[in-house]
């Protein structure tokens, strides 16, 4: 701890403070604080902001310059008494920067004093040169512009150059600065006093938003949105005001980190609204917890709220911002959790259901990047390559189409025969694995197989995902749309069964279960056409396709891909990441956590004990695959023996069960 007399005898020893009396010098060493060092200690770094200035009270300080930025050249020493940031006639920096790095050679203790601290003391001892007051003042424009908090990241030359270029104002408390609808091409940083933003009702009466203090941001958000003030604001403390212009701002705006922040501000000031034509059901959670799920009927899209999460709903109104929102649920519900509501709200609005201002932000020249030819030619490719078609209002062909034969497979009678169908064919499936005819290999079998995967993609897609709809239907839910997906030759189709989020559990998951069903059945009917026709030929043509279908069915029910059989397990664990979760469970599990896990299982435990078991499954078809596969082919093939694809098709298995996980487990 320094002491007083020390303090002032410090301040009395520099010649930069030579023209204060002994009561000035007692008043600025009552301003100082206090900061100490270890040896080897950077103290500042080259480059940095100027927003303090000391006097070395202890120890010894080495100044190092940076050479190329990868070099650091001692300079010289301070010692006790020399002053950092301070010449005998003013400030050291005539930019506001660090002009080089200061460490610690031993135990150092500085005295000093924050650059507005000592602004305001030059300010009230005009005994100070003028030349002294103005770089001050630069200074402290900087140090208010480095606090607010969107231009905290900003590099410090840009910070330098604002401070060059930015207007300074004083206005006097109870000035208006802006009124509802006026248009906006400037914005505030309040350096000193107080703004109040109000609102004027019908009845000409004021409504207080809110307070805001030094080091925030005024008026921002509508140079990026409708141009036009949403409220009103005046002074209500006399004071400092930085005017920042709308080009100012968007130069501002091309660093990363301050577009961010000042999109934050924007979502947190703004007043969030309903997106029109959404309707709400109540309903009760499997743990019989309440939620609601809000359903945009016009497209189709659904969102599941909590009981919370129903209640900031409830208050979006184009009349609350965040923080309106968020004192609300404290004083109703005593639950205080801001980011959270931001969150959701956020959500909301990717998702369409509620209505934020359109943020129009500065496109940054220096980043736009030109596609080379090369980058140009693969776009075209993907185009190419990859194209769909959705079908609107499906839902209506469906009602109708339902009663006229599709329902008979939902009756008792219709599941019976489709299970018995479902049976008898696989047994003539596996029947056949030792009938087939094993003679010698023909090109025509060749084109028997390319014909067949051809067709697959014609006779599977399109049935697979009319039992997805037409169970939706069953369950007295609508569908959507759906489409048809062209990729390279081959083809697939979806359907959009979203509304079955206002269904049981139970329903979801007979929905996802209907589609490899289907799979099944046909892949069966074709089996037994294949075993009851006599024509090689055409028997193995029928046997192909139940093969492909099979194969879908085992493809559809893959727990590590978003298909059927993930949609099966994550609806029957009731968790919607059940995969991210598995992943971070599996990199912070232990063996003692796996052994607990093993007596009373977790849903993680459980995905991941099935995709395991689903992969020997995988391996051991492989193996069969391969087994009979080979009987088809001559031996040796392309002089390599067929005794290889043993392992061929089980590696190829293996290796794309090692690359999902990679794949997964970064993400």
């Amino acid at each position: 701890m320094i002491e007083l007399s020390n303090r002032k005898a410090l301040i009395r020893s520099h010649p930069y403070f030579k023209p204060l009396n002994e009561n000035d010098i007692e008043e600025l060493a009552g301003l100082s604080f206090e900061k100490s060092f270890n040896a080897n200690e950077t103290i500042i770094n080259e480059g940095d902001i100027v927003d303090s200035v000391y006097l070395i009270a202890q120890g010894d300080i080495e100044i190092d310059l940076n050479v190329d930025q990868t070099e650091k050249i001692p300079q010289c020493l301070l010692h006790s008494g020399d002053a950092i940031g301070l010449t005998n006639e003013g400030f050291f920096s005539s930019t506001g920067l660090r002009t080089a790095t200061l460490v610690s050679i031993n135990d150092v203790v500085l005295m000093g004093w924050t650059i507005d601290v000592l602004n305001n003391y030059i300010k009230n001892h005009p005994d100070f040169l003028s030349s002294r007051k103005k770089a001050s003042e630069k200074m402290l424009r900087m140090y208010f512009i480095k606090q607010a908090e969107p231009f905290s990241d900003l590099p410090p030359k840009n910070i330098e150059k604002l401070a060059d270029e930015i207007q300074e104002i004083h206005i006097e408390k109870g000035t208006i600065l802006f009124q509802k609808g006026d248009d906006a091409d400037k914005c505030y940083l309040i350096c000193t006093g107080s703004v109040e933003i109000y609102s004027v009702k019908d009845d000409g009466s004021e409504k207080i938003i809110g307070t805001l203090k030094p080091w925030r941001l005024l008026g921002e958000s509508v140079l990026h949105t409708t141009g036009k003030r949403y409220s009103c604001a005046r002074m209500s403390e006399s004071g400092k005001l930085l005017v920042l212009t709308r080009n100012q701002l968007h130069e501002l705006m091309q660093h990363k980190n301050t577009a961010e922040s000042i999109i934050a501000l924007i979502i947190e000031r703004c007043c969030p609204t309903q997106a029109p034509n959404i309707e709400h059901f109540h309903r009760k959670s499997d743990e019989n917890q309440p939620i609601t799920i809000l359903k945009d009927k016009h497209h189709g899209h659904y969102y599941q709220l909590s009981d919370e999460g129903w209640f900031v709903w409830q208050h979006l109104d184009g009349h609350n911002n965040l923080q309106d929102i968020t004192t609300i649920l404290y004083n109703e519900r005593n639950i205080f959790a801001p980011n959270e509501i931001a969150d959701t709200i956020l959500n909301l609005s990717d998702a369409g259901f509620v209505i934020l201002p359109d943020i129009h932000l500065p496109q940054n020249s220096h980043t736009h990047k030109r596609l080379t030819k090369f980058e140009k030619f693969k776009e075209k490719i993907h185009q190419w390559r990859y194209c769909q078609h959705v079908f609107y209002n499906i839902d209506k062909y469906l009602t109708v189409s339902y009663p006229y034969g599709p329902y008979l497979f939902y009756t008792k009678i219709g599941q019976i025969i489709m299970l018995l169908i479902s049976i008898l064919g696989a047994y003539c499936f596996g029947f056949q694995l030792h009938t087939l005819n094993t003679e010698s290999f023909h090109i025509h079998h060749f084109i028997l197989f390319f014909i067949s995967i051809v067709m697959i993609n014609f006779l599977s897609a399109i049935p697979h995902e009319l039992a997805h709809g037409y169970t939706t239907k069953y369950y007295k839910h609508e569908v959507h749309r759906a489409g048809i997906i062209f990729y390279w030759l081959g083809i697939t189709a979806f359907v959009d069964t979203s509304d079955m989020w206002l269904s049981n559990t139970r329903s979801r998951i007979i929905v996802s279960v209907a589609g490899p069903y289907m799979d099944l059945f046909l892949g069966s009917i074709f089996s037994i056409l294949a075993y009851s026709i006599s024509s090689s030929s055409v028997n193995l043509f029928f046997w192909l396709l139940a093969l492909l279908l099979y194969y879908s069915v085992l493809k559809n029910l893959n727990p590590l891909q978003e298909t059927d059989g993930y949609y099966i397990i994550k609806e029957a664990c009731r968790d919607p990441h059940l995969r991210e979760n598995t992943f971070h469970w599996l990199k912070t599990c232990s063996l003692k956590t796996l052994m607990s896990n093993i007596k009373q299982p977790c849903c993680e435990f459980i995905y991941w004990l099935i995709c395991l078991l689903f992969q020997l499954l995988t391996l051991g078809i492989a193996f069969a695959t391969a087994h009979y596969l080979r009987l088809y082919l001559p031996s040796p093939l392309l002089g390599i023996s067929t005794s290889h694809l043993l392992w061929i098709l089980p590696s190829l298995a293996l290796l794309n069960f090692m690359l999902v996980i990679k794949k997964l487990s970064k993400s």
